[in-house]
């Protein structure tokens, strides 16, 4: 095994990076992704000297070897802690997947201290959970820190609205009040006009009519 290992990694390292065509004028990540060449004309396509090599079988890592780790193990990949049950230490060697949140992976290394398993893609497991507790604990400051200001300025909106709804009131009642005093002043202005003396004490007139309402009455 050991030997096939050796002859894998000399082949790899002649082996040369199969770019896209075109790839020094493209921008971006199309530069590394690789495309076949379909053009007619196509120079590369038709395999013709001087042009790049494109990927081919012969490029191919020996069988026994493939999908292997430089130290001869197979990756297991960590997405929770309940994949840790399948391993095993002579044949597997773990590889915590990039799709893993912060607080999951938190775990996920506790648990490899604890049974010391070695991580291919975390080289100091102690320095890493020190690292990222820090980290959360920031996170969950500055949340705390947003909702609190959230709380104070929606307190604040509701006071206002209440003041200009206080405001609102007391306008609608001075408005009515002028209302009032105006229409009481076109009256008295119509009856002016008229000629009936508004100053006139009406309420005997009113009491008389009422007694001769009433039965047994005579004035």
């Amino acid at each position: 095994m050991k030997d096939i290992l050796a002859i894998r990694k000399i082949l790899k390292s002649k082996k040369p990076k199969f770019l896209r065509q075109d790839s020094n004028i493209l921008k971006g990540k199309t530069k590394s992704k690789w495309r076949k060449p379909r053009g007619l004309h196509n120079k590369r396509r038709l395999h013709k000297k001087g042009h790049q090599k494109n990927p081919s079988v012969g490029f191919k890592s020996p069988k026994l070897v493939k999908n292997l780790l430089p130290s001869g193990k197979i990756i297991h990949y960590l997405t929770r802690i309940d994949d840790l049950k399948g391993f095993d230490s002579t044949k597997h060697e773990v590889l915590i997947s990039s799709g893993v949140g912060l607080k999951n992976k938190i775990k996920i290394l506790e648990k490899c201290l604890e049974s010391n398993i070695p991580v291919s893609n975390v080289k100091d497991i102690a320095a890493f959970l020190k690292d990222s507790k820090s980290k959360l604990t920031k996170r969950k400051d500055t949340s705390k820190g947003r909702k609190i200001k959230k709380k104070k300025e929606e307190e604040k909106a509701s006071k206002k609205k209440e003041e200009k709804k206080d405001e609102g009131n007391k306008d609608d009642a001075k408005k009515e009040e002028v209302k009032k005093e105006v229409l009481g002043a076109k009256q008295e202005e119509k009856k002016i006009s008229k000629g009936i003396d508004v100053k006139k004490d009406t309420t005997k007139s009113k009491s008389g009519h009422m007694a001769r309402s009433v039965p047994g009455t005579k004035q």
